[in-house]
């Protein structure tokens, strides 16, 4: 039998996984092929047997990119199929949106795997925030590898079922406020570029998950029409040169309520960190202050 697992991941903890996931099902005698899902050319799904699907949560739900490549996947149905998310704080609902995307492609999900994974919300760690910051732990990937393994046995949808909680009314609207109509009419339209401070390093260009950023005729960056809001480029600009809708006046409430949720939650590892010149430095482990306090 052989498996084809597609995966959408910008910092690789999607990736990693997914990775283990595959070593589960190889475990289990299963042929296992991983596919980035942001890549052009896509197998042909009548050489599997199995399907699994990957991705992280973004914005309390799942990332325009990754749902239009399910609505062009074909018919699922003579297919069994298996899904895993990650997320750094709330995943809330998330999965249904998933699982609505594949049930209309004619999907029967038989096994749901949920990972904590770093959260690089650039919002958040502006404000000092890095929740979930060691994860996918070992622990995480053992059990992304055990549930590879029962997915190869064909055991998994009673053990792994699928989990949903409904989000607050703040966080769901959030997920309106940030929907995928939302950000192909305005918020991939809001990038701004300070030119005098663009060195052209091409940072952003390199590190756009969907490949959304090329370089026009100057070398500075410009964006296309595929983005899907990771704020990627905005985050990692060692030149502080972006900017996008998301350092408005009008998130940073709803920004700074997210932080001050997730900072009360005991359950959510997190630490203090600053950015530099584009990457983030630890400052502190504010689950340990918390305890000594």
């Amino acid at each position: 039998m052989k498996c084809l697992i597609a995966y959408h991941s910008v910092t690789n903890s999607t990736f990693s996984v997914a990775k283990n996931i595959a070593e589960g099902l190889k475990e289990s005698g299963i042929d296992t092929t991983l596919h980035n899902l942001n890549d052009d050319i896509f197998p042909d799904l009548e050489e599997f047997d199995i399907f699994g699907i990957g991705t992280p949560v973004y914005y309390f739900q799942i990332p325009i990119n990754v749902i239009e490549f399910i609505e062009k996947l074909p018919d699922l149905s003579k297919i069994r199929t298996f899904a895993f998310l990650l997320n750094g704080s709330y995943a809330w609902n998330a999965g249904d949106m998933l699982k609505q995307n594949l049930v209309a492609r004619g999907s029967k999900i038989e096994g749901w795997f949920y990972s904590l994974g770093a959260d690089y919300y650039l919002g958040y760690n502006r404000l000092g925030c890095f929740p979930s910051y060691s994860h996918p732990t070992m622990d995480d990937l053992n059990r992304a590898k055990q549930f590879g393994m029962d997915m190869g046995k064909d055991s998994s949808d009673t053990k792994w079922p699928e989990i949903s909680k409904k989000p607050p009314l703040m966080y769901k609207f959030e997920q309106i406020v940030l929907s995928p109509t939302m950000i192909k009419n305005y918020y991939q339209n809001s990038f701004k570029l300070n030119k005098q401070k663009c060195i052209k390093c091409n940072t952003c260009v390199r590190g756009c998950p969907v490949n959304n950023i090329s370089s026009d005729d100057e070398g500075f960056p410009k964006w296309n029409k595929k983005c899907i809001f990771c704020l990627n480029c905005e985050a990692t600009c060692p030149q502080g040169a972006i900017s996008s809708a998301s350092s408005s006046m009008l998130s940073a409430p709803v920004i700074k309520s997210n932080v001050k949720h997730i900072l009360k939650d005991p359950s959510l590892e997190k630490v203090k960190v600053r950015m530099v010149n584009g990457k983030l430095e630890i400052c502190e482990n504010i689950n340990q202050k918390e305890t000594n306090n």
